[in-house]
């Protein structure tokens, strides 16, 4: 089916996989399904070194926080096709992992977060734009933003725009 999943909380959200070796995700919409979670206060995607994906088929998925979103160790979005990845984080940051990756086919990839963003593996053939409004963009590897510790691209995209609270704009410098 193409049904759009919409959940949103006035609390947590925590997303963990029921059957970790089946790799079916936390979350998925199948076919054009949109994912839609919202919080008001953390969203955290995955649990100690048990990862949990939220999958679309070609669909949008958006998630948005007050305080937090955490992409927890293998805690992917994945998006085929022209899917859009909307992560946000109004009051807080947003944190990913070195393991964790956010893929879609062309659609595009925002990340846009009130203090910090801490980049894992963003892949897409669209665009990406990064903003950490009051604080700093930094990769979650500790290397310079953009090359992995195992030597692979963090950030691989059409274009981007990264730019953080102190003035700093990347407009695809990296």
């Amino acid at each position: 089916g193409n049904g759009s999943i919409v959940l949103s909380v006035g609390t947590s959200l925590y997303l963990t996989e029921g059957n970790a070796a089946a790799g079916d995700g936390a979350v998925s919409a199948d076919g054009s399904g949109n994912i839609h979670l919202s919080a008001g206060d953390t969203i955290s995607v995955g649990a100690n070194s048990i990862g949990a994906d939220i999958l679309s088929g070609t669909g949008h998925v958006t998630l948005l926080a007050t305080t937090q979103v955490n992409f927890n160790a293998n805690s992917d979005i994945r998006s085929d096709g022209a899917g859009t990845i909307d992560v946000e984080s109004s009051g807080g940051s947003i944190t990913q992992v070195s393991s964790s990756l956010l893929t879609t086919g062309t659609g595009n990839i925002y990340l846009y977060a009130a203090n910090n963003v801490k980049v894992g593996d963003i892949v897409t053939g669209g665009a990406v734009a990064v903003t950490a409004s009051t604080g700093f963009i930094n990769d979650a590897g500790g290397l310079r933003l953009g090359l992995a510790a195992d030597g692979t691209q963090d950030l691989r995209r059409q274009s981007g725009l990264f730019g953080d609270g102190f003035g700093l704009g990347f407009p695809d410098g990296l």
